[in-house]
C-alpha cells in the first residue's frame, strides 16, 4: 500500500539524486568531464557520500531501538565502499570504472538494510517508497556513468 511521503523528505531526497543524475547526463552528451571534474571518479566520490549518509540513516535508527546488529551491518557498506574507492588510487586495473559498477550493486544492498529497519520498525512508513526510487534513480544513473 502506498504510504504518501512527505514533500520535504521527497524534494531533499531527489535533490541528491541531482549530482548522479547531472554526472549521467554528461555521460549520455559524450563528454568526460562536468565543470573540470572527471565524470567516473566524482561518481565514485560522490557514490560513497551518500552511500555513508544512507548507512548512518540505518545506525540512527538501529541505535534509537536497541538494535545493535542493524549499527553493525549499517557499517558494513561504508567499509565497503571505502575501500572500493580507496582501490583505485593503488589499483588502477580496478579504477573509478570499477568502483562504480560495484555502488550499482551497493546501492540494492543497502536497500535490503532499509528493508530490514522497516520490518523491525524502525523507520517511518513512507520510508521503503522513498528509498526504493530514490535507489532506482541512483542505480540507473550510476549504469550510464559505468557503461558509457
Amino acid at each position: 500500500m502506498w504510504k504518501k511521503i512527505p514533500l520535504t523528505p521527497l524534494f531533499l531526497g531527489l535533490a541528491g539524486v541531482l549530482p548522479f543524475a547531472f554526472l549521467s547526463a554528461t555521460k549520455i552528451f559524450g563528454f568526460d568531464t562536468a565543470f573540470g571534474l572527471p565524470t567516473q571518479p566524482t561518481s565514485a566520490l560522490y557514490s560513497l557520500v551518500i552511500l555513508s549518509f544512507m548507512s548512518g540513516c540505518i545506525w540512527s535508527f538501529s541505535t534509537g531501538k536497541g538494535d545493535y546488529l542493524g549499527c553493525a551491518l549499517s557499517t558494513a557498506p561504508t567499509l565497503v565502499g571505502f575501500f572500493l574507492v580507496a582501490s583505485t588510487t593503488v589499483n588502477s586495473s580496478f579504477g573509478f570504472v570499477g568502483a562504480v559498477k560495484a555502488f550499482v550493486l551497493l546501492f540494492p544492498l543497502l536497500l535490503i538494510l532499509d528493508y530490514r529497519a522497516h520490518q523491525l520498525g524502525q523507520t517511518p512508513d513512507w520510508w521503503m517508497q522513498l528509498r526504493t526510487i530514490l535507489t532506482a534513480l541512483v542505480v540507473i544513473c550510476l549504469l550510464i556513468i559505468a557503461v558509457l
